[in-house]
C-alpha cells in the first residue's frame, strides 16, 4: 500500500509539473504573439554634447503604446544621461500596428545603441541600423580633436 501511495504521489506531481510547464510555454508564446508590430520607426539624432564627451552606449526606453498604436509616454529606464533626452525623443516618434480586439494600453521597451567608429566614413555609410523588433544601432565619426603648436 506504501508503494502505491509513493507512487500515486510521484505521478501526481509529475502531472501538475508538466501541466504547469506547458501552462507557462503556452502564456510566453502567446505574449511572443502579442508583441506590436512596428509600423513605422525612428533613430535618434547623436547629441552633439554626447560626440564632444565620447558618450557611447545603450539606452532603454519603456513606451506606452495605445490601441490605435501612437505612443503615448517614453521615459528612459537605463543608460547613459547625455544620451537619454535624445532616445525619448525618437522613441516618441515609432508608430505600431493597430491593437486587434483590444482597447489595453501596450508596453514594449525600446533599445537604442550609440557608436563610434575611428574609421572616417562618411555620412552616407554611416546610417542607423534597425534590429527586429525594437532595436536601433547608430553610429556617428569620432570627432577628431586636433592639436596646434604655437611656435
Amino acid at each position: 500500500m506504501r508503494i502505491f501511495r509513493c507512487t500515486l504521489l510521484v505521478m501526481v506531481s509529475f502531472t501538475i509539473g508538466l501541466l504547469a510547464v506547458s501552462m507557462f510555454v503556452a502564456h510566453s508564446q502567446s505574449k511572443i504573439a502579442e508583441q506590436p508590430k512596428v509600423i513605422s520607426a525612428a533613430a535618434p539624432i547623436f547629441p552633439a554634447i554626447a560626440l564632444a564627451a565620447r558618450t557611447l552606449g545603450e539606452v532603454v526606453v519603456e513606451i506606452k503604446i495605445d490601441a490605435a498604436g501612437n505612443v503615448t509616454s517614453a521615459r528612459a529606464m537605463a543608460g547613459p544621461p547625455l544620451l537619454r533626452k535624445a532616445s525619448e525623443i525618437a522613441a516618441r516618434r515609432w508608430k505600431f500596428a493597430v491593437a486587434e480586439g483590444s482597447s489595453d494600453a501596450r508596453t514594449v521597451r525600446l533599445t537604442f545603441v550609440f557608436r563610434a567608429t575611428e574609421k572616417d566614413l562618411p555620412e552616407t555609410e554611416i546610417t542607423p541600423v534597425f534590429v527586429p523588433p525594437y532595436k536601433v544601432e547608430v553610429t556617428h565619426n569620432t570627432p577628431r580633436i586636433e592639436t596646434y603648436s604655437i611656435q
